[in-house]
């Protein structure tokens, strides 16, 4: 049967009332619910009554509890777990409620009572302490027993308040909010006071640490820290403690290795030698200062090594300058001057390698072997330069032979040994002995191709006008100039090889009769004592400049008598040497205008000091002689023979040489042979191979012409024959020989024409008995003086020793001229084929002295002379 919903209304309402939370049962089982309903609300009052009866101390287990019997139905699982909480922390109200009747029946239940009320008002955790306690109270103990006990209890419990109470207040004035600890048991009281001064003891040493090793770097890091710290105190929260904890080890930890770190730097730039203003250990206040300095002082010092590095390489090319840098290197301030420096090393450097390149440069294009020196130039160039200062010297030498070994005319001798000479010179390991060696033969080549050259410019100047204007001899190489030369004397013109339009040598006939009349008057100079050699040369070489100057040169030749007493009165004995050169121009006519020109510097010249002094000088100046008459010999006339006999001029002497007019026969058929030779063309060898039987000379006619010469008394006989050797004293004396010395072997040569010709004039004159025969022998012994003060000083010049005599003298300084000629006089060292007057012919004589004379008054070797001697 279903019951009325409404019925149950009044009494759910009254549960309600009661605090549990019940739903109005509905449906046929209501009234049964209902029932039920009831029975679980009472058991559940019953079960709330226990948990009300909880302590203060377990409000968080009562109010869980009270919370889950609002539903009746929780309350056996309530009961159950209540049961559980009682007999694990209270398990004397257990032991009391089960002997409740024992104390009801000694009517001790009052007793009970305030037994349980004082041990409530005890932590469970200190009864739990006294299980004595729980026993007593199952056993009914007696009050005297009990209550010593419960003292006892009472006493730990006020002990153990106390205890928390101070905690507190240590924590409050620590400002901790203590709020916490006053809730749950004394146990979970002391758990969480524990726990707030366990995490008071964090929050200490975290402020220690902060203080001892985070302010002393940073006040800044600290005080954040500070502030993190106290907002994890007051939100209570030890997760954020210890975060803050864990931040302010990481930091000191990160500080003290930035310190350490920082000193490291510092220590290991201080050895390294940089002044740096900072005293090491370091304070922990310094720390971040200089931290913040490193990265700028680490730069310069980056900066400094890099200079170093570069300089490093120089340094070890100007060592002088190490030091200098090693000081500049430590001062950070002064990394502009180590930079400076280390321009100017590396200018000094470029510099010494641009100098090595230029003087290799140099030496390389005179083909000289620089390997050697090459592959060092990069790396070591001061080195380099040093060696190659030395060698420079050497080069020095070497470059300029190098030249005039390249420039030698080697087109006739010398290419394989300029070849051999220049690839020496060349080596790297040429040295001063090679280049003496090749000095020594470049030298006498160059005098070989000098004579060869002056040979071939003889040959030249007796061609006359038949060499063409447009070639220039300079330009030619030996072989050239001597084909050329060969050429025009035996064709009279060149061939096309070199390169000139073929042309006939036609000499203009108003240029040739003006030659030809100065060539007259020239010989007329001459012959009364001029030397015309330098005029011949400026008819060759410039006949306008010649044609010129005779107007000049005719009125200073007029004047010479006056010239020569003007300066004869000059103290010529303290200047030898310009005395000796003064007197030779006396007798050039084209030197006699310079010579007025330069009469007051000949005069200063002479009032200084001079080491050719000589105050025996005697200054005999050259004033012409007077004219003489010549008979000019009538040329024969040849008439060809009528039998084809030829004669030869031996053939001719060959009949006629026994007695004076046989001799005469002899000399007057060699001047009538020679004339023909001229006139002809050829000698009589040349006329006698001719075809033409009017060119024939049959011995009739030759003897006849002989005769008819013969019979003339105005014919000079030359005289060509050996002139014996004398034994006279006298010449024996001005030649400084003994009487059994072979002169006839010393007078060949190679020996000095002039001290031939005055031998011979000496044997002459030794012939000559007159007056006149004694005052030449007189002018003969100041020539031979003269010679023999000259040869003396060329041997001299040759590191020679002289004084043995003039003759014997001669003969040294003719084989040293023969091996290497001097720069200064070309001197004949060939035979003497002059022809001299005979020993009766004083006149003559006195001629051929003359002439000796000024051949004789030279300026000494260090004169350069402008021709060659002529005797």
């Amino acid at each position: 049967m279903s019951a009325d919903p409404e019925r149950f209304e009044a009494r759910i309402d009254a549960l309600r009332k009661r605090g549990f939370d019940v739903d109005l049962p509905t449906g046929e089982l209501a009234s049964e619910r209902m029932l039920l309903l009831e029975q679980q609300v009472e058991y559940a009052a019953n079960v709330r009554a226990k948990v009300l009866d909880l302590p203060e101390h377990r409000q968080s287990e009562r109010s869980r509890f009270l919370s889950l019997l609002s539903d009746p139905k929780q309350a056996s699982s309530v009961d159950i777990e209540l049961s559980g909480l009682l007999r694990k922390h209270r398990p004397w109200v257990i032991v009391a409620e089960r002997s409740k009747i024992k104390w009801s029946d000694e009517g001790r239940s009052v007793e009970l009572a305030r037994i349980l009320e004082r041990l409530d008002s005890v932590d469970d955790e200190i009864v739990l302490a006294s299980p004595r306690i729980v026993s007593m109270i199952e056993e009914v103990a007696p009050m005297r027993e009990i209550s010593p006990v419960i003292d006892e209890i009472e006493r730990r419990g006020v002990q153990r308040s106390e205890a928390l109470h101070g905690m507190v207040e240590m924590l409050e004035q620590r400002g901790w909010d203590t709020s916490s600890i006053f809730k749950g048991n004394t146990r979970q009281r002391f758990t969480e006071a524990e726990r707030l001064r366990e995490l008071d003891q964090l929050l200490g040493q975290c402020q220690r640490r902060v203080e001892t090793e985070i302010r002393p770097f940073s006040a800044e890091i600290a005080e954040r820290l500070l502030g993190a710290l106290t907002v994890a105190q007051e939100s209570v929260d030890e997760d954020n403690l210890v975060s803050v904890s864990l931040e302010i080890s990481s930091n000191s930890a990160d500080l003290e290795n930035r310190l350490q770190v920082v000193e490291q730097r510092f220590s290991s730039w201080k050895v390294q030698g940089f002044q740096l203003a900072v005293d090491l250990p370091l304070l922990p206040s310094e720390m971040l200062r200089w931290e913040a300095q490193m990265p700028g002082i680490a730069k310069k010092i980056e900066d400094t090594h890099g200079i170093w590095m570069q300089m490093e390489i120089h340094l070890l090319q100007w060592p002088e300058f190490r030091k200098l840098a090693e000081r500049t290197r430590g001062h950070l301030d002064a990394i502009g001057s180590l930079d400076v420096l280390l321009q100017g090393l590396v200018a000094k450097t470029e510099s010494a390698r641009e100098s090595c390149k230029a003087k290799l440069d140099v030496w390389s294009s005179y083909g000289i072997d620089v390997e050697k020196w090459v592959s060092f130039v990069e790396t070591e160039p001061r080195a380099v330069l040093e060696e190659l200062d030395e060698h420079q010297n050497l080069m020095d030498v070497i470059m300029p032979l190098i030249e005039k070994l390249e420039e030698l005319d080697t087109s006739i001798k010398g290419k394989m040994e300029v070849s051999k000479w220049l690839e020496d010179l060349r080596h790297s390991n040429a040295g001063f002995s090679t280049v003496q060696d090749a000095e020594e033969w470049l030298t006498i080549a160059m005098m070989r191709v000098h004579r060869h050259r002056d040979f071939l410019d003889r040959a030249r100047g007796e061609l006359a006008s038949l060499w063409p204007n447009e070639l220039d001899s300079g330009a030619l190489d030996l072989a050239e100039y001597e084909r050329a030369v060969s050429e025009i004397e035996s064709k009279g013109e060149l061939s096309a090889s070199f390169g000139l339009e073929r042309r006939s040598q036609i000499i203009d006939n108003r240029m040739g009769q003006v030659s030809d009349k100065l060539e007259e008057e020239f010989e007329q100079w001459r012959q009364v004592g001029w030397d015309v050699a330098g005029l011949y040369e400026m008819l060759v070489s410039d006949p306008v400049k010649l044609g010129l100057d005779l107007p000049s040169i005719r009125e200073s030749m007029d004047v010479q008598k006056s010239r020569v007493r003007r300066l004869s009165g000059l103290p010529w004995g303290l200047n030898v040497r310009l005395a000796e050169k003064v007197l030779a121009d006396l007798m050039r006519p084209e030197k006699l205008v310079l010579i007025d020109h330069d009469y007051q510097d000949i005069m200063l010249q002479l009032s200084e000091e001079s080491d050719a002094s000589d105050p025996n000088f005697v200054f005999n100046g050259f004033e012409p002689n007077q004219p003489k008459a010549i008979i000019e010999k009538r040329l024969p006339v040849l008439i060809p023979a009528d039998k084809k006999e030829v004669v030869s001029p031996s053939a001719v002497t060959e009949g006629l040489s026994r007695n004076d007019s046989e001799a005469k026969v002899l000399a007057v058929a060699q001047s009538v042979v020679e004339s023909i030779s001229q006139k002809g063309g050829g000698g009589v060898n040349s006329v006698a191979k001719s075809n033409s039987p009017k060119k024939k000379i049959t011995r009739e006619k030759v003897t006849k012409v002989i005769k008819s010469e013969i019979g003339s008394k105005s014919v000079v006989v030359p005289q060509k024959d050996a002139i014996p050797i004398s034994d006279s004293k006298r010449l024996s004396s001005l030649l400084g020989i003994e009487k059994n010395e072979d002169l006839e072997k010393m007078l060949r040569p190679p020996l000095d024409v002039r001290v031939q010709r005055l031998v011979r004039l000496a044997m002459l004159l030794e012939r000559g008995d007159s007056a006149k025969h004694q005052l030449l022998w007189g002018k003969l012994e100041t020539i031979a003086k003269k010679l023999e003060k000259w040869t003396g000083e060329r041997l001299a010049r040759r590191r020679e020793s002289g004084g043995a005599g003039l003759l014997k003298d001669a003969v040294v300084l003719g084989e040293r001229l023969q091996d290497i000629p001097g720069p200064g006089l070309m001197i004949p060292l060939n035979s003497d084929q002059y022809i001299l007057p005979t020993h009766d012919d004083v006149e003559g004589l006195s001629n051929a002295l003359t002439r000796l004379e000024r051949s004789v008054m030279l300026p000494s070797a260090l004169v350069k002379s402008e021709i060659a001697v002529e005797v």
